[in-house]
């Protein structure tokens, strides 16, 4: 049986339908030929392209595509829909909170809104921290001036034992002078 020029077949079209929703070119070539299945990975690939280079397979190929992306379309605008209903009633429902929820999620669907992750390495070390810190302090005259009178109110309320590197302060709590003298 002959087919009409730029026809496709039902096998035709449904290796297109199946290559264009699994992404999958051997897939598709399985579901559409099962006879294929028992060939070897090297073979079935050269059968799907030569299927797939078929200008009326490469045509149904296209239009499968573009009908998805028409109803992918159609389904953000009913996605984007819903979401106002709902902001809508939360709104006159008096929950703010929802309605701005639902207003941020039609952005974010709308592409308006792009989440950004950034990994931030901290200095790891004692050394590199309290190199920064200094840095700071130097950078920074008023935070300057707060360390040292906090430096000055730490040591004007500490008695330094002769034998221990700790301070006691009165309190519970030992304070350790060297961390202090950093500064």
């Amino acid at each position: 049986m002959r087919r009409k020029a730029g026809a496709v077949t039902d096998q035709e079209w449904l290796f297109a339908y199946e290559w264009v929703k699994r992404g999958d070119i051997l897939k598709a070539l399985d579901v559409a030929y099962p006879k294929s299945s028992s060939r070897t990975k090297a073979r079935k690939h050269w059968i799907a392209k030569k299927i797939a280079g078929r200008p009326a397979v490469k045509a149904e190929v296209n239009r499968i595509r573009a009908d998805l992306r028409a109803s992918e379309r159609l389904t953000l605008e009913q996605h984007m829909t819903h979401l106002a209903d709902i902001r809508d009633d939360a709104k006159s429902a008096g929950q703010f909170a929802a309605a701005a929820r639902a207003e941020e999620l039609r952005g974010k669907a709308a592409g308006f809104y792009i989440e950004r992750h950034v990994h931030v390495e901290l200095p790891q070390s004692r050394d590199e921290i309290r190199s920064r810190l200094q840095m700071l302090i130097q950078d920074n005259p008023r935070l300057k001036e707060l360390v040292e009178m906090n430096v000055k109110q730490i040591e004007s309320n500490v008695s330094v034992p002769s034998s221990s590197n700790e301070v006691s302060s009165g309190s519970e709590e030992p304070v350790v002078l060297r961390a202090v003298e950093d500064f």
